[in-house]
């Protein structure tokens, strides 16, 4: 039979798989996005086509981020090209989804369907993992309490 320290350490290690997975499943939905972006940027020439919106998935330790980031086109630089200039858009506090308002300021009317239906994918991933985060740094908060006990005990 395991000790209780086994089973809490059993218990994290099936959530950080989780938060794995997890990551796993958002990384799918960002390159699915890119890739009917792609496509359907291929279909509209000219620069005033391209998006100024990005996305990008991260994880930090066993912390998932799936973040939009909008362009701005600015003047030219030196080489007389025009530069970009990216700016982080902020997702309410407190909220697993972003405002789609916020997101279509960077978006061409074309690009709104995609955004909307993979914004809406993202805020159940966001959701699922806040919850998986929180309830493993419950189980960390639990194995040190158990560790203690046991030191107790000894």
């Amino acid at each position: 039979m395991k000790t209780e320290i086994e089973q809490i350490e059993a218990g994290k290690q099936l959530l950080e798989g989780m938060i794995q997975e997890l990551y796993h499943s958002c990384t799918k939905i960002v390159e699915a996005f890119w890739e009917e972006l792609i496509a359907m940027e291929k279909s509209r020439p000219g620069w005033e086509n391209k998006s100024c919106i990005k996305l990008r998935c991260v994880l930090t330790g066993n912390s998932i981020r799936a973040e939009w980031i909008g362009v701005t086109w600015k003047g030219k630089n030196k080489d007389g090209k025009f530069f970009d200039v990216t700016k982080f858009i902020p997702k309410p506090p407190g909220k697993y989804r972003y405002a789609l308002t916020k997101l279509f300021k960077y978006s061409h009317e074309w690009e709104k369907p995609l955004i909307e239906g993979t914004e809406a994918k993202l805020e159940l991933i966001r959701q699922q993992a806040s919850h998986l985060t929180r309830s493993n740094t419950a189980l960390r908060y639990a194995l040190d309490i158990a560790r203690k006990r046991a030191e107790l005990m000894d």
